[in-house]
């Protein structure tokens, strides 16, 4: 049985908590430990009772629904960040949003042309999370390498299972791994590979069957050593798998993470192999990725109505975060 879990978010231990992320704190910390008796369906369920629609359905004062989203995604980006990269509770909180996003559909509207879909279209989530990318620098305590780690494991599981439209986070994370001049920081680089090597470990059916089918990305700025195709192309595919097994076999990494490394490279390699060999079977067939749903709040209105309900995120505002670089990944100057 994997290891109990001790989760915490320090705002909950101020006195003047809010309540209802007391509530679905403790919902998802029972689920989540080892051995817990409530189910996925279960915990989903209780967590929606608490939306801000159904507790003013009930009579009661609420918040405004984009208020409660970007609590709410802040607080699993909190916890992700401390569960350990291959614990099965990364797996059961992706579990839980599922459910969430099996539920009736509820149309909220937040401005006069824009609306959410709870929790279908997983509102909020992409942008959240994207936001709020920046990873740590090589001046950093240890300690937030490992949690970085864990959040880019989480972010790839939700790229996977279609939850989240994060397709430029891994592209991000292999540019600053592996395209540029590794840092003289042992530890800080090492990590940027172990966070890197997530996206492949979890995501990479939904990465590989997304090479050059991605027109949106292509011009993701490339890293100082790669001179190929940008965006995510099979080309810079090929090129990370090569510079992983480069790596690998350097003698310049631990042990641990030159195993890490050869294992992504040779999942990479089995992508490929297994790709190849469909095309030539069913070459009338083209490989897509499934979609991850499309966010509804697209128009101004609604931009300008989330900024102003919370001053963090702009869920439908069409911007994303930073690579764990702190420079902006999606620009290609070259």
């Amino acid at each position: 049985m994997a290891a109990p879990l001790h989760l915490h978010i320090p705002s909950l231990e101020d006195e003047d908590s809010w309540i209802i992320e007391v509530k679905y704190f403790a919902i998802i910390n029972d689920f989540l430990q080892p051995g817990s008796h409530l189910s996925a369906a279960e915990a989903a369920a209780g967590i929606n009772e608490l939306t801000p629609m159904n507790r003013e359905a009930k009579g009661e004062k609420a918040e405004e629904p984009i208020s409660f989203l970007l609590e709410f995604w802040g607080t699993i980006s909190k916890l992700a960040r401390q569960i350990p990269h291959d614990h099965p509770a990364q797996d059961k909180m992706i579990e839980i949003l599922k459910e969430l996003q099996a539920l009736p559909v509820v149309k909220v509207p937040i401005s006069e042309r824009g609306f959410l879909l709870f929790w279908s279209e997983m509102p909020c989530l992409t942008e959240d999370w994207t936001e709020f990318d920046i990873g740590p620098s090589a001046r950093d305590h240890p300690s937030k390498f490992g949690k970085w780690i864990n959040r880019q494991a989480f972010a790839a599981r939700l790229l996977q299972a279609g939850l989240a439209d994060l397709f430029h986070l891994p592209t991000c994370c292999f540019m600053d791994a592996l395209e540029e001049e590794p840092s003289p920081r042992q530890e800080y680089f090492e990590c940027q590979l172990r966070a890197a090597v997530q996206w492949i470990e979890y995501s990479r059916d939904i990465l590989f069957h997304s090479l050059d089918n991605l027109p949106n990305f292509r011009t993701l700025r490339r890293g100082s050593l790669y001179v190929g195709k940008g965006g995510l192309s099979r080309e810079r595919w090929d090129s990370w798998e090569a510079r992983l097994r480069v790596l690998a076999e350097s003698g310049t990494l631990t042990e641990e993470t030159a195993l890490i490394c050869r294992k992504a490279a040779q999942q990479m390699a089995e992508m490929a192999v297994t790709a190849d060999v469909s095309d030539e079977a069913a070459p009338a067939e083209t490989a897509t990725a499934e979609a991850p749903p499309a966010e509804v709040l697209v128009d101004t209105a609604t931009a300008e109505a989330i900024v102003e309900a919370a001053n963090a995120g702009r869920c439908g505002s069409g911007n994303y975060g930073r690579g764990n670089s702190g420079g902006d990944c999606r620009v290609d100057n070259n």
